[in-house]
């Protein structure tokens, strides 16, 4: 099929028993199979264990053939990759997003951190990652911020509800100019067909293909967030001043409610409760700069659905980037951005 589509690519169907000299060549061992992708400046190896994963959650298993080669073409041929940067040094949750990173280099995306405090912005940034800090920026580091944001930069920013040490009036001031805040408390369920069983906190919640970041994948997504915050948007008059519009990507819905009392173990609403019926929990926010610049801002009210964090579910665990279409959202929203 490749073939019919493209004059430029060739294939082969090598036994390796009559080539030894290619298995040498790609680090193959004589009992695997294996698809090698080779241009003339660079190769790449897929194993037969990568054209397929399985969906703990839901029992399911996709065929990742076509995309893991075609991304390997692209990888193998491509000049230049997108180039997303993990911010660090305020204890942000990047140690604990491996398989995050690993996900992304699958899908050709370049993944570095970055730590502002030693070093100037890299120009070749397409994605800056801002992954639930708990302590303020400098202000070195937030006028650097805002003049990548000026510049029409674009952010992933993953922020956890109640997580913040102590009053971040810098990182607060950026996420001013989209006009939004997260909230400290936690937004919990009550609508049974949104939530893990027995778990308010796991929010369930179905990104449909009316989105810009989904409309081109033809599907559905379904994320769990894990004790989300609410994210709170300005009125539309200062929206408007500060040229900002958003979309609404995951919400909560209309039987939600806010906790700010983390003390509390009732599954129901309190009397100490609010109300948080259809709070939205994520957001692509685009901020006008001038008539020929935009930044961009995918926003989600909860780091941990993107981490490596194990979670136990009756008698097995898996990370939390493993839950429903959890990858899946981080890949799309940062591929998107970038």
């Amino acid at each position: 099929q490749y073939t019919a589509i493209n004059p430029n690519i060739k294939v082969e169907v090598v036994d390796s028993t009559q080539r030894p000299d290619l298995l040498q060549k790609y680090d193959i061992s004589d009992s695997e199979s294996a698809i090698v992708v080779q241009s003339p400046e660079r190769s790449k190896t897929i194993s037969a264990y990568d054209l397929s994963s399985y969906n703990y959650t839901t029992g399911e298993t996709t065929d990742l053939t076509e995309e893991k080669v075609t991304n390997a073409i692209i990888e193998t041929t491509s000049a230049d990759k997108p180039k997303a940067y993990f911010l660090t040094g305020h204890g942000e949750m990047v140690d604990n997003m491996s398989l995050a990173k690993q996900y992304l280099q699958n899908d050709v995306i370049d993944v570095a951190d970055l730590d502002l405090l030693t070093t100037e912005f890299p120009e070749d940034c397409d994605v800056l990652v801002i992954a639930t800090p708990t302590e303020d920026f400098t202000e070195l580091e937030t006028d650097k911020i805002i003049n990548y944001i000026n510049n029409g930069g674009n952010i992933m920013l993953l922020q956890d509800a109640n997580i913040l040490k102590a009053n971040t009036p810098n990182f607060q001031s950026i996420l001013d100019m989209y006009g939004f805040s997260v909230s400290e408390g936690v937004v919990m369920e009550q609508d049974e067909n949104k939530m893990v069983y027995n778990m308010p906190g796991f929010v369930i919640t179905d990104v449909g293909t009316y989105t810009s970041l989904t409309k081109k994948l033809n599907m559905n997504l379904t994320m769990c967030l894990m004790d989300p915050g609410k994210i709170e948007f300005k009125d539309s008059e200062t929206l408007g001043n500060l040229g900002v519009s958003y979309e609404i990507l995951a919400q909560a819905s209309e039987k939600a409610f806010l906790r700010n009392d983390l003390n509390i173990s009732d599954y129901k609403k309190t009397e100490s409760d609010q109300d948080a019926s259809n709070a939205i929990l994520g957001a692509l926010v685009t901020k006008k700069i001038n008539d020929e610049k935009s930044s961009k801002l995918i926003v989600y009210s909860n780091a941990i659905f993107s981490t490596n964090m194990s979670i136990s579910m009756s008698n097995s665990s898996m990370s939390a980037i493993s839950f429903y279409n959890n990858e899946d959202m981080v890949v799309n929203s940062i591929n998107y951005l970038a």
